[in-house]
């Protein structure tokens, strides 16, 4: 027989949607090294639910989120005050309950055996830090729990969820039942092993699974990016709790720093979800001084190569086979385009600027290939390899252009499971 807490713990987790109004999740990614992820609650946390905490503060669920070690977890009121974090053996007690009255309110009794009943709900342990066990001596135990009905299906996804995930319940003021509030909690997500970028494939599409997204009635998601970048696409997608991909509810095609998307279709409740966005480098910046000196440099690679296949008297009567000055202010630029393909931050903008960066370094090279070869009287061999040298650095550099154009064009997002 399940408590009265678990009653109400019951009725709070799974009608969520009707007392959170709102949910706000922030991806930031602007700080170099960390991806810190944010989550705004509006809600009303219902007065009939009430489950005692400590003195003159009740308990309410905020999220259920997968288990796994939370690096900067934190949790605050509108006020920006701490919140403490029930205690791993409290709220285990808490959702084993939960779990009971869930199961009983499909008509199937549980056991009142004590040992039994703990053996069956082994599984339940409340902690993001323990891995996640089976729940095989539950489901042997009822096989009432392997019926098709949609309700039963319900319960068998609910079951599977709190064995891989944990319930985050907190302690409130009492005064807040009945009242609309703002709660907020953040972490940082895992920072997975990045391979290095590739010149001729799209670096810079980024993904990750947004925790129980039908926890609230609406659901809003924004990515964060520096300011040397833009978000090109961002993509909502619901699915299955199992993590297939069932369609996507929101899309947006933006040029910007900031990201902003709601979903408008209702999710179900214990559904899984991810958000996949793609950056490109901001129009301005280091983005625009390239289509400049890839401009600039061009210039003068098709007017020397105009030269040389041009009259050998013109060509040779203004000596430009030896030419200090001419060294010197193509020494210039070059050395301003090896300043700018110095080594940018970590994290996003290494690899969304890895290929402008790479084409001012072969823009530099050719410039100063250019000076070298005006620099001195060369031999006929040692002249024609220097300009070939030069236009060759020349021609990587746009295609490196061309390459980079290519690989961000929009494009359709892929189907594929989260979680």
């Amino acid at each position: 027989m399940a408590s009265n807490e678990g009653d109400r713990l019951r009725s709070m987790v799974i009608a969520s949607p009707k007392w959170v109004h709102r949910r706000i999740q922030t991806s930031d990614h602007t700080t170099p090294g960390r991806v810190l992820l944010k989550n705004s609650l509006d809600l009303t946390p219902p007065a009939s639910a009430r489950i005692a905490g400590s003195s003159s503060r009740v308990v309410i669920p905020i999220a259920i989120l997968d288990k796994k070690v939370l690096t900067g977890f934190w949790v605050r009121d509108s006020s920006g005050a701490p919140l403490a974090v029930i205690n791993q053996e409290r709220s285990t007690r808490l959702v084993a309950d939960m779990l009971v009255s869930v199961v009983e309110q499909a008509g199937i009794e549980f056991t009142s055996n004590a040992a039994e009943r703990r053996a069956q709900l082994k599984f339940v342990n409340n902690s993001e830090a323990i891995a996640p066990v089976p729940p095989t001596a539950l489901l042997e135990a009822y096989p009432q729990l392997q019926a098709a009905n949609p309700t039963i299906r319900f319960i068998n996804d609910f079951i599977h969820l709190l064995a891989n995930s944990w319930v985050v319940l907190v302690e409130v003021p009492e005064g807040a039942l009945g009242q609309r509030t703002i709660l907020s909690y953040g972490y940082d997500l895992p920072m997975n092993p990045v391979p290095p970028p590739r010149i001729l494939q799209d670096n810079d599409v980024y993904s990750f699974d947004v925790s129980d997204p039908g926890f609230s009635r609406s659901l809003h998601h924004e990515v964060l990016v520096p300011p040397e970048l833009a978000i090109f696409e961002t993509s909502l997608e619901h699915g299955s709790v199992n993590g297939r991909v069932v369609r996507s509810i929101a899309t947006a095609t933006i040029l910007g720093p900031i990201s902003h998307i709601q979903n408008l279709i209702f999710i179900p409740r214990f559904a899984k979800a991810g958000v996949e966005f793609r950056i490109r480098p901001a129009p301005t910046g280091i983005r625009a001084f390239t289509r400049w000196a890839l401009l600039l440099a061009w210039v003068f690679i098709l007017a020397s190569f105009a030269i040389w296949l041009g009259p050998t008297d013109y060509y040779l009567s203004r000596n430009w086979s030896g030419s200090i000055s001419s060294s010197v202010i193509l020494v210039a630029p070059a050395l301003f385009m090896s300043w700018m393909a110095r080594a940018p931050e970590p994290g996003v903008v290494a690899r969304a600027l890895y290929r402008l960066r790479l084409i001012n370094i072969l823009l530099a090279l050719s410039m100063l290939t250019m000076a070298g070869a005006l620099s001195v009287q060369w031999s006929p061999r040692m002249w024609t390899l220097l300009w070939l040298i030069a236009y060759a650095f020349g021609a990587f550099a746009l295609g490196f252009w061309l390459a980079e154009r290519a690989v961000r064009k929009p494009r359709k997002f892929s189907p594929r499971g989260h979680g």
